[in-house]
């Protein structure tokens, strides 16, 4: 079995992931078959609108369950083209379709790669990371708390946005708090790799972060808001900051119970393993 990356424009290639694939570019019009597999993001469908009628099988790869109806045309979803498959990292992504299409999706779960994402106690500082991605949410939160300096005093807020892997990872090494501010995520997996790093993460699940975010209890390893309340976050942040003073180890066996849970998702081989079965059995 051959695998192509297929881009729109000719010349155009990724390398961020490290991998040697080889590319296809629909400028040179290449030829699909009955044979041929197309998997394709919620995303990119105006590709698949593109690409229906010349004899292509599809899996779908929906990466976020609040995108999938924004991108269809009112009379479609998945069924309306040749689907053999739907593949997805997060279960909240799987349920979804399920209740929505009454199609079955395979879970391949995230894999985070947990060396480069290394908690290192040492190298904490008093650092407040967010993403400002997809919400605004962050900014405004980050806004508020820089006018509350008897609270934050001693704090650095640092917006993770368009950063080389490596200086992500660098930035998440140093935040002793992580702020995922997202109210619709899939695997969340931002949230894994803050985990990792040892991160004390408060936040909202985005509702994909349920599988594996708790809030509560023995094996509790982050600190959970209801999505989109951004008092109640900000409450949270403030409660944190004010515990960290008075006891720097008040938070430990959270950071532990969200270390072990990164590292559920850091075999990158039983992936691996898991991709060939599914691809196999089409």
């Amino acid at each position: 079995m051959n695998a192509y990356i297929v881009h729109t424009k000719r010349g155009f290639k990724i390398d961020w992931h490290g991998y040697a694939v080889p590319v296809l570019w629909l400028d040179d019009k290449p030829r699909f078959t009955s044979e041929d597999i197309l998997v394709i993001s919620e995303g990119m469908m105006p590709i698949a609108r593109q690409c229906r009628g010349l004899g292509y099988k599809c899996v779908f790869l929906p990466l976020n369950w609040a995108y999938i109806y924004a991108c269809f045309a009112p009379d479609e979803d998945f069924r309306s083209y040749n689907v053999v498959g739907v593949l997805t990292p997060s279960f909240a992504i799987k349920r979804f379709v399920q209740w929505s299409m009454g199609l079955e999706s395979t879970v391949i779960e995230e894999f985070i790669d947990t060396a480069r994402y290394r908690y290192s106690p040492d190298k904490k500082r008093n650092k407040i990371a967010y993403m400002a991605r997809k919400s605004k949410a962050g900014d405004v939160l980050a806004r508020i708390c820089r006018r509350k300096p008897r609270s934050f005093a001693g704090y650095e807020w640092v917006r993770m946005t368009d950063l080389p892997e490596e200086h992500y990872a660098a930035e998440l090494a140093a935040a002793r708090i992580y702020i995922p501010t997202g109210a619709h995520e899939g695997a969340n997996v931002s949230v894994l790799e803050a985990m990792s790093a040892g991160c004390i993460v408060i936040g909202f699940s985005g509702v994909g972060g349920r599988d594996f975010m708790l809030g509560e209890g023995e094996h509790q390893n982050c600190v959970l808001i209801e999505n989109e309340d951004l008092g109640a976050l900000g409450a949270a942040l403030e409660d944190v900051i004010r515990a960290l003073a008075e006891n720097p180890e008040s938070f430990n066996r959270l950071i532990n119970n969200a270390v072990a849970t990164a590292a559920r998702y850091g075999d990158f081989e039983t992936e691996g393993r898991q991709l060939k079965r599914y691809f196999e059995s089409l």
